[in-house]
């Protein structure tokens, strides 16, 4: 009786730890899949603001009325 408790504690252990096992390579997985989103994220980030400032900047050509207040309001 004592050995086949111990086998069913060690059975449920293993199982355990295999899990544990999986779920730590899935969160890895996860976690190297958000690394590589979060940097093209921020790379549509910058290129988006770098759009909108560089179109901005180049409607303030001096003699078309723009100002730079109209740039701030603008980008804003």
């Amino acid at each position: 009786m004592f050995d086949m408790l111990v086998q069913i504690i060690s059975y449920g252990t293993t199982q355990i730890t295999e899990r544990l096992d999986n779920g730590r390579t899935i969160a890895e997985i996860f976690a190297t899949i958000h690394v590589l989103l979060a940097g093209v994220s921020a790379l549509i980030s910058f290129d988006a603001f770098d759009r909108l400032l560089r179109n901005d900047v180049q409607e303030l050509v001096p003699g078309t009325g723009s100002t730079l207040f109209n740039f701030w309001q603008v980008a804003l």
